[in-house]
């Protein structure tokens, strides 16, 4: 048994304001009716970025996967500041990976900071060389396959999230972007509740 509900307006539970005015063809919502979006962003490097050696670097991002950038009320991803602005306060799920080069078979490392307003607030640490630890096992052994982290952080509107990195394998390294959507090096987030 199927049934059908025929109506030309929405209104609220008392009867007094009209939230959707229908048509044969299209819905017309009032302004005041809002969908709960999740807030989420995903910035990534499509072109590489220099490094110095035992030198801490704001990583540049270059990509707005979800255009989460909103210049009206200055929140989510801003690419020429390089952070994301938190929209709306909560607890949110922040990820974040770099690919980097490590110079052939010199020893060293690389560690990535995740910071909120300049105060760490997850870290991942890789020790490699090109023979062992995180390594791609590409023809040239040249890269240290990427590090990656991530935690729930709680977050209030306003909230500046940056991602660091600092390496120390002995000269200038490259922080690996892709144009090819494989998002090598990437920061991202959404919120939970």
């Amino acid at each position: 048994m199927s049934s059908e509900i025929k109506a030309d307006l929405i209104k609220d539970k008392s009867g007094t304001k009209t939230l959707a005015t229908l048509s044969a063809s299209a819905v017309t919502l009032h302004s005041d009716v809002t969908f709960s979006t999740n807030h989420q962003f995903l910035g990534y490097k499509n072109s590489d970025q220099a490094i110095g050696d035992a030198s801490t670097t704001l990583v540049e991002w270059n990509a707005d996967v979800f255009s989460s950038w909103d210049s009206g009320t200055s929140k989510g991803l801003d690419l020429t500041n390089n952070y994301w602005v938190c929209p709306k306060s909560g607890y949110y799920w922040i990820y974040f990976m770099a690919r980097i080069s490590d110079g052939g078979d010199t020893a060293g490392g690389a560690v990535l900071k995740c910071t909120v307003n300049e105060t760490l607030s997850s870290s991942s640490l890789g020790s490699a060389t090109a023979s062992n630890f995180g390594t791609v096992h590409a023809e040239d052994n040249s890269y240290v396959d990427s590090i990656s982290n991530g935690s729930v952080v709680n977050v209030t509107a306003g909230d500046i999230v940056r991602l660091y990195v600092k390496q120390n394998f002995g000269g200038s390294e490259n922080i690996l972007g892709s144009a090819d959507g494989f998002y090598q090096t990437k920061m991202g987030g959404f919120l939970i509740r």
